[in-house]
């Protein structure tokens, strides 16, 4: 599955600069740009808070390492971006290397596939995890697997079941065979949790909440869909539906769109839990196809609300995971839940100004494709004078990289461009027209304004050395005390050797020589020592200090120092002769100057054979 995995993600197609007509993209947005504007700057900062082993942060990187990231394909593949785009690779890479580990990675990593297609080389784990699901359905639901099967069935919980059933859904797209029987069953267990109220809890014995009755109300749903209104499904298929309609009149009563009702809970509780209740609500309004839920017009209100809380950052944060919380703000900002929705691309290329004598469009995706798409009154006034055009020179970064020769009714000719960029920045784009005279004499030109292009889907070579090292690492993180000289707040030692580079250890900042001690139950054996500094996200990697000079202690005395280059968000690769390594130290002598913050620290450390 690794050589699958890996065969996929290196399968691009490398092009230079090529020219050519085809049709000008189209695309169908059914929200206003306040909304599209806050979609766009909540995908930034997801991007950016990669990690560059495609991880997002969690909370248990070593009970449950990827079901974040597994979010954060799924959301971005929701929101637009291609299955190529490097970060949606990589978080892919990330999350399949690995076998199921819970309810909600299994969960969302199936609804991930379902997202990608059938046609994608991935779409053969579906059935893995279909059945890996299914064999953890106790008759009260889903819950922690570890938990739940064979110790204690109780324990099942609502929010592990929607997300569950989300997946069966997303594998019955696939396929997959999920039977009546089994979802009649999943049916009873939510039956089975329903409060006297009429809405759900968390489990039994808690208060009814606004997230997990709309969780719950979704769920039934989700059944109902599934389970035929007649024969053996008759019966519990109306008790299916008189407990939604029991789901929905408790919203009526209770729900509000700034906080997440909880009965008997105090008001800092209500609030913790806001954005996973508004994509809860965000999965009934979609399923019922409804513009209004309880008396609440969910999408309108909700945006609103979302676009209110949402930082400058881009990012949105509520008592939990700005991960998370992202994530969820922005499935319900695209209304992620209607199938269909991957269906519009994200729109982020930026627009030339109407006022310049042509206006440029791009699209996303790599290679970049431009093209002009209107000129000014100036063209049709040359033509009409007999001028001709000579060509569409195109610039990047004030360089001239194409001349594209008009080709028919000239007023309508795009002179589109394709270009492959060498890296992910911003670049400077520019169209000049030349025009020419009767005579074929220079006649002038007509210019675009210079636009900002931002190109983030290039996969570099970096990223090709990430993936082979997937799973390659002998550390062992789960046999490992890690100690520092100093921690900064928010940050942990431990992050060094979690297995993901999205968590970080940092120093405090007046530790002058800061280093980390990594000591280990049993020896392994090691030739290299990979590194990658911590990072600011949403910041240019040297907005915090980085490593420069090196001394790396393996242990009986063996040291070796080393100057590490400045090459931004990168791994650093040590190199020694192979030994036997207990433990491990490595320490800072000297720092590349951080240019926001002289914070140091690092993102994550490995060994390899």
């Amino acid at each position: 599955m690794r050589a699958v995995l890996i065969s996929w993600m290196l399968g691009l197609s490398s092009a230079g600069i090529c020219l050519g007509v085809g049709p000008v993209p189209v695309h169908s947005v059914d929200s206003s740009d306040a909304v599209d504007s806050a979609i766009e700057r909540g995908v930034d900062w997801l991007l950016a808070a990669q990690g560059i082993d495609g991880s997002w942060r969690t909370y248990a990187p070593h009970k449950r390492p990827a079901g974040v990231t597994a979010l954060g394909v799924f959301t971005l593949l929701k929101c637009g971006l291609p299955a190529e785009h490097p970060a949606v690779r990589k978080g892919l890479a990330f999350v399949f290397a690995r076998e199921p580990s819970g309810t909600y990675t299994a969960s969302i990593s199936l609804m991930v596939l379902a997202a990608l297609g059938p046609e994608h080389p991935l779409a053969e784990r579906a059935d893995e995890l279909r059945e890996y699901l299914l064999d953890n359905m106790e008759h009260a639901g889903w819950g922690y697997p570890s938990n739940s099967k064979g110790e204690d069935p109780a324990y099942s919980d609502n929010s592990n079941t929607q997300y569950a059933l989300l997946a069966l859904d997303a594998a019955a797209r696939l396929e997959g065979k999920v039977t009546q029987g089994q979802w009649a069953d999943a049916g009873e267990a939510l039956l089975g949790r329903q409060r006297s109220d009429g809405g759900w809890a968390y489990q039994s014995r808690r208060d009814s909440t606004a997230a997990m009755t709309a969780a719950s109300v979704a769920s039934v749903q989700l059944c109902l869909n599934h389970i035929s209104p007649k024969g053996k499904g008759r019966k519990v298929h109306g008790r299916l539906e008189e407990a939604r309609t029991l789901g929905l009149a408790w919203l009526a009563k209770h729900a509000s769109i700034g906080e997440n009702t909880m009965l008997g809970k105090a008001d800092e509780d209500r609030t913790k839990w806001q954005l996973y209740w508004l994509y809860a609500l965000e999965r009934v309004g979609s399923f019922l196809d409804v513009a209004k839920v309880g008396g609440i017009e969910w999408y309108r209100e909700g945006s609103e609300a979302l676009l209110k809380k949402q930082e400058e950052s881009g990012r949105w944060t509520a008592g939990y995971l700005a991960e998370v919380n992202t994530c969820f703000a922005l499935l319900f900002l695209r209304q992620g839940s209607r199938h269909g929705a991957t269906s519009t691309p994200r729109s982020r290329a930026p627009r030339a100004s109407g006022d310049a004598p042509l206006v440029v469009l791009t699209a996303d995706g790599h290679p970049k494709r431009l093209w002009v798409q209107a000129a000014s009154d100036a063209l049709a006034q040359h033509l009409a004078g007999d001028g001709v055009v000579e060509c569409v020179e195109w610039f990047i970064n004030g360089e001239a990289v194409a001349r594209v020769q008009p080709e028919g009714d000239v007023a309508r000719h795009p002179f589109a461009l394709e270009h492959t960029f060498p890296g992910n920045a911003t670049y400077q784009v520019q169209a000049v027209m030349r025009l020419l005279d009767t005579h074929r004499r220079p006649a002038g030109e007509l210019s675009s304004d210079e636009i900002a292009l931002i190109v983030d889907e290039v996969f570099t070579s970096s990223d090709e050395k990430v993936l082979f090292d997937l799973g390659k690492s002998v550390l062992p993180i789960h046999a490992a005390t890690i100690t520092a000289s100093s921690t900064s707040r928010w940050t942990l030692p431990s992050a060094v050797a979690d297995g993901l580079h999205s968590c970080q250890w940092q120093a405090a900042d007046d530790d002058s020589t800061p280093w980390v001690r990594i000591d280990f139950e049993r020896a392994v054996r090691a030739s290299s020592l990979k590194l990658a500094a911590a990072w600011q996200v949403g910041k240019p990697h040297d907005f915090l200090a980085r490593p420069k000079e090196v001394e790396l202690s393996l242990g009986k005395g063996r040291t070796v120092r080393v100057t590490l280059p400045d090459e931004g968000r990168a791994k650093h690769e040590i190199l020694f002769k192979k030994t036997s390594i207990k433990s491990l130290e490595i320490r800072v002598l000297s720092t590349w100057p951080g240019k926001g913050s002289k914070t140091i620290g690092l993102a994550e450390v490995e060994l390899f054979q």
